[in-house]
Order: C-alpha cells, then structure tokens, then sequence
C-alpha cells in the first residue's frame, strides 16, 4: 500500500474513533473530564509536549473531513482570515478540487453548523505540505488550531512521511509564532511568494529523523 493509501486509511481510522469516543462520552458523561494521553510517537520525537497537545483529545468541537457542501464557508474563510490584502486565489472551485483530491485531506473544525476552522493538507511520498490553515478570531487561543494541525500531520507521521512544509505571511507574526511553538522551523524566505506583493516564510517539521 502506498503512502498516500494509508495516509487516507489513518484518516478513516481516526474518525471512526471520534465517533467511538463521542459514544462513550455520551454514555459516561464523567469520561469528558478525562485527561487524554499524548501520542506516545509524538512524545517520542519531541512533538507531543507544550502547546502542542496530541490532536486526538477529541473535546468537543469536533474535526472532520470537509464535504463539497463545506467549500463556500472554507474558501470564504481563506478569504477573509488568510488571503486578506491579497487578490482572492482559494476560491470555491479550488476548495472543491482540494476536497476531491485523493492526495490531499481538508479537515474542518465545528460546532453545530458552524465553521470554527479549517486545514488542508496535500501528502507526497516524503514530504507533506500544509496548504491552510485558519481559525475563526473569535475561537483563537483555546488551542484548536493546534489540534487542527496536529490532526493533518497524523496521516503523514503514520505513513512514514518525515517532514511537512508550509508557507506562511512575513507580515503575520502571530502564525509564525504559532508554527514555531508548534515544532516548525524558519528554513527559508521566498520573495514575493503571495502574488508578488508579500514575502513568504517557508518552515518545515520533522516528524521523525529520517534513517542515515
């Protein structure tokens, strides 16, 4: 099985374990105040401590592959918390494709009906790539996008996918801080990266050190 196949086999299998765990919290409401346990591979690697908690501590709100009835409300989002100042380049049509993409998962963060946060990430053979992320500012500092992020590079850590790259504003400090807290780092400035206008910052993750 290739890399990708398994990539979205762990997502299968991690929402079908959300619906376990909701069940049981259903059933033993006391098992909502439960700590959950760190990912014991991520604590392995020096991912699974600080800020960023095992994306598994599945407290409501929940995450979820997207559905083509989400692209509006993503690509909207994009618009407005990531592309703001930028000519519009995640539109509807580009969310779809990324929805439908079999080497790329785009995960949404809920409550009810609304859209609390988003991700997208694409899944090569060795490297993964984180495309967006956004979280709604009302919800921002309760540690969603870290359990957002950290749900995408799952699939990848299980697959055997060593590193993820992303791209993230020079002018938005705040997501470069959160990226760093979360294990990424700095390796390179691309000028003119958004649309010639704006600088970009490139960081990568190791999950895992790859074998010598």
């Amino acid at each position: 099985m290739s890399r990708l196949a398994v990539s979205r086999l762990v997502v299968s299998r991690l929402l079908m374990n959300q619906l376990a765990v909701r069940h049981a919290a259903v059933s033993h409401p006391e098992a909502r105040h439960y700590p959950q346990a760190k990912h014991p591979a991520l604590s392995r690697h020096g991912h699974g401590t600080g800020d960023c908690e095992w994306a598994m501590n599945l407290a409501i709100p929940d995450i979820r592959l997207a559905r083509s009835s989400d692209a509006e409300a993503i690509a909207a989002m994009s618009r407005d918390c990531i592309e703001s100042g930028l000519a519009w380049s995640w539109t509807v049509p580009r969310v779809l494709r990324a929805i439908a993409d079999p080497a790329c998962n785009v995960a949404i963060l809920g409550a009810g009906t609304a859209l609390l946060g988003f991700g997208i990430m694409s899944y090569g053979e060795d490297v993964a790539h984180l495309a967006l992320l956004a979280v709604h500012a009302e919800h921002r500092g309760r540690g969603l996008g870290t359990r957002l992020l950290e749900w995408l590079e799952k699939p990848a850590l299980v697959a055997g996918i060593s590193r993820v790259r992303l791209e993230a504003r020079s002018d938005n400090p705040g997501a470069i801080d959160f990226y760093r807290r979360c294990g990424y780092c700095v390796a390179a400035r691309v000028p003119g990266y958004y649309q010639g206008r704006i600088d970009a910052l490139r960081l990568e993750k190791m999950l895992f050190d790859c074998p010598t």
